[in-house]
């Protein structure tokens, strides 16, 4: 699966189960190493928020994990209390 059908199958699953999801598609601003998928919850008495880096194994099996901006971008928003990971595809 490319990376780009793991967006959105996310988004879709995420869409099904009352979550708002996207990616930030921004090209006139500076948006480098945000995470892949924002996740919003929007069921009453279960918000909760999401930023995930999505990974895709390569043509050799091996995955790459996040580095410089996407790297940096995710300890940021976990020091700012916020819930953030990786999903590996498969």
């Amino acid at each position: 699966m490319s990376e780009k059908k793991f967006q959105a199958h996310c988004e879709d699953v995420a869409h099904k189960n009352g979550w708002k999801a996207s990616h930030a598609h921004l090209p006139y601003f500076d948006t480098a190493g945000i995470p892949d998928l924002t996740a919003v919850c929007i069921v009453p008495g279960r918000e909760r928020a999401l930023f995930r880096e999505l990974k895709v194994r390569n043509h050799k099996g091996v995955w790459i994990p996040p580095k410089g901006a996407q790297a940096d971008w995710l300890v940021w928003l976990a020091n700012a209390g916020l819930d953030v990971g990786v999903w590996l595809w498969p």
